[in-house]
């Protein structure tokens, strides 16, 4: 067991007593109640945030642990997808000071794999404070996603710190495809632009369509012409996606060369609205016509 375990952090014992006194099932619907003002409907869920909600309380499937691990679901795609999607691995430990950070070639990104937006962009190691970078590593090892969000999925996992080759695109972050995926099939897919400054996003449909769909903090973003890696995506995607009801694949492509970034089992927690609000719905019909039951 890594020294750097959830189970040490201040923080840590102060939501595993919330979570004692304030069980899953109550704290989430309260949630969703104060995000939507009204109860979840959830038999059968009408919205795909209120199916969200139903796999945050009651679906149990073990593979979405393991998907969720930022660094056993490499595993798990090249077996289903293979390896040459896969960004470059350079380091893991569930130790901080175990990794040689100064012998990695560099850029470089350094992550948690139990958790959600805990990145570390190193462009040139000699910029980069190490007593305090690795202070906050050691903080993101201690913190737990569940414990903060209720996210089942996330309950279990072992933290990891893990060392991948930084993709850029002239320097900067290449764009975020994020394709949700409904039984296998892509309905629909969101692009994230300018992901270190003032992040917006697009929606398209898998025909490289235009939707106007906010969904979550994020403004509108610009339409694009269609990536030439798109049929790429799609299919990359779908076979990710094959034995899932719903998931969201989240991909970058690079010269040409599509990267499987991470899968996500409750995309922004089932606590977004849509701008139109009707996509909430029509999310959740996309289920249907793929064959699921909501």
């Amino acid at each position: 067991m890594s020294r750097h375990s959830p189970k040490f952090s201040f923080k840590n014992i102060r939501l595993r007593l919330k979570a004692l006194l304030i069980p899953d099932s109550l704290y989430l619907k309260h949630q969703y109640k104060k995000t939507f003002s009204k109860v979840a409907q959830l038999n059968p869920p009408e919205t795909i945030n209120e199916f969200i909600l139903q796999r945050k309380l009651y679906d149990r499937n073990p593979r979405y642990t393991e998907c969720s691990d930022k660094y056993r679901v490499r595993s798990w795609v090249e077996k289903v997808a293979g390896e040459d999607c896969l960004v470059p691995l350079l380091a893991v430990s569930d130790d901080v000071d175990e990794i040689n950070y100064a012998s990695l070639p560099e850029p470089f990104v350094i992550k948690v794999n139990h958790g959600c937006g805990q990145n570390m962009i190193v462009r040139e190691k000699s910029e980069v404070d190490w007593l305090s970078a690795k202070r906050q590593l050691k903080g993101w090892m201690r913190n737990s996603h569940y414990l903060n969000t209720r996210e089942w999925q996330y309950k279990n996992i072992q933290p990891m710190v893990v060392v991948e080759a930084l993709l850029s695109e002239g320097g900067e972050l290449p764009k975020d495809y994020k394709l949700h995926c409904f039984n296998g099939v892509v309905r629909y897919i969101a692009v994230v632009h300018d992901r270190e400054h003032k992040a917006s996003v697009s929606f398209y449909d898998p025909q490289w369509n235009y939707l106007f769909i906010e969904w979550g903090r994020y403004e509108m973003g610009p339409k694009e012409k269609r990536p030439e890696t798109l049929d790429e995506m799609v299919g990359l995607a779908q076979k990710l996606s094959q034995e899932f009801d719903y998931v969201r694949v989240d991909l970058y492509s690079v010269a040409g060369q599509v990267y499987f970034g991470e899968l996500t089992f409750t995309p922004l927690n089932g606590l977004s609205k849509f701008n139109p609000e009707k996509y909430d719905r029509i999310f959740a019909q996309a289920l249907e016509s793929s064959g699921s039951s909501v």
